[in-house]
């Protein structure tokens, strides 16, 4: 009898091995967590140089370059593989 408690502690929905695997679960969500936020603020500070208030123009003319797909054959493009 002891044993078929001590085996249900362990294994199961509830048991110790699934506490374990959803506290991984809970960490690798936080790490995802973190990174989308990082993103989200580097696309909002992107967003917040086109606005009529404070235009980069740089910024500017890059976005309408590369949307256009339109370049001066004696210009020199860099394109940077977008982060992941």
């Amino acid at each position: 009898m002891v044993l078929y408690f001590v085996s249900h502690a362990f294994e199961g929905d509830r048991g110790a091995l699934a506490w374990v695997q959803l506290n991984q679960r809970i960490a690798q969500a936080a790490e995802d967590l973190e990174g989308t936020g990082v993103k989200r603020r580097e696309l909002a500070k992107r967003v917040s140089q086109l606005r009529a208030g404070s235009l980069d123009p740089d910024l500017l003319d890059e976005r309408a370059r590369i949307m256009a797909g339109l370049g001066h054959p004696s210009e020199l493009m860099v394109y940077y593989p977008p982060e992941e």
